[in-house]
């Protein structure tokens, strides 16, 4: 059992990666890609065609950093969790507020951070629509650390889409974590999973 979960919790986080690097990487400027060096706004707005009706949006970073705490709190703690679970001494037999590492471990593969995913993705779905609805990336009312082009064009409206379906493979990724809770569950309640997690380990 113990080898299943950690094979299934790589996957899922495998799969978690490739997500935020996908996400990343469709909110990063093309010219950063390939570390391009930048050109000014200015010579890249001129580079621009006038199709793009390219708008420079001004820099708040104030309001971006406010947008970007609330993700510590869920951060954080499973941050502290991994380095825990790393650190520890006797890391199959450790406890979590009187709780077995392995059972700890399943919840948070299999919906605590599926969970994250959803919700990031649902963030980011309200992000796609105003691309798809006003054809801006990004949105023009977006908060940036720096001044940044938003331009219209077949590329923006790509990643309005994908921005747009993105809740769908969270979705798909939930399912996956509910499908592996309830696979190695076997109909028990949650007292006897956690039982038989202490049980395999000698408690």
């Amino acid at each position: 059992m113990p080898t299943d979960t950690i094979s299934v919790s790589m996957l899922i986080l495998a799969t978690v990666a490739i997500l935020a690097s996908v996400v990343a990487l469709l909110r990063t400027p093309i010219n950063q890609w390939f570390s391009i060096k930048s050109h000014t706004l200015e010579e890249e707005l001129r580079a621009l065609p006038v199709s793009a009706q390219a708008r420079v949006i001004s820099r708040n970073r104030r309001r971006a950093v406010i947008q970007k705490l609330p993700w510590l709190i869920p951060i954080i703690p499973l941050a502290c969790y991994a380095i825990a679970t790393e650190t520890g001494s006797d890391t199959p037999c450790m406890t979590f507020f009187g709780m077995n590492r392995g059972f700890v471990s399943l919840i948070m593969v299999s919906y605590a951070l599926p969970g994250l995913i959803l919700l990031y993705s649902l963030l980011n779905f309200r992000i796609g629509i105003k691309v798809l609805r006003y054809g801006y990336f990004p949105p023009l009312d977006s908060a940036q650390f720096r001044d940044t082009i938003a331009k219209k064009g077949v590329v923006s409206k790509v990643r309005g889409w994908v921005l747009v379906l993105l809740p769908v493979f969270a979705l798909f990724i939930f399912y996956l974590g509910h499908d592996v809770y309830a696979t190695i569950s076997d109909g028990r309640s949650i007292q006897e999973l956690h039982s038989t997690f202490a049980d395999n380990c000698g408690s």
